[in-house]
């Protein structure tokens, strides 16, 4: 006799569902959306001063050009994150990191 229990087959729509979930794949849409909308979230000025670089526990990663930057973007933390909280697409941030980028 055959031990196979009768389970129906699984749709190819529910494995993709459970994979998609698996990889985080809302989350990282959601952080290509910030990346993507940053000038308009942020504006021109700011936009071509900093860049989102990534979220790690809900704290996005901004480098800026430099420390003068840094020092006004501080200063703009709490109406940067409310911008950011107003879009629904974009990920939950509970903290702003802004950091200088060693690349220039």
């Amino acid at each position: 006799m055959n031990n196979r229990s009768k389970k129906s087959p699984t749709l190819l729509a529910d494995i993709l569902k459970k994979s998609l979930k698996n990889i985080n794949i809302e989350e990282k849409i959601k952080v290509y959306g910030l990346w993507k909308d940053w000038s308009s979230i942020v504006g021109e000025a700011i936009a071509s001063k900093s860049r989102p670089d990534y979220i790690l526990s809900s704290k996005l990663y901004v480098s800026v050009s430099s420390p003068t930057w840094l020092q006004e973007l501080t200063y703009q933390k709490k109406g940067l994150m409310d911008k950011i909280k107003q879009r629904s697409n974009l990920p939950q941030i509970t903290d702003i990191v802004f950091r200088i980028d060693k690349s220039n």
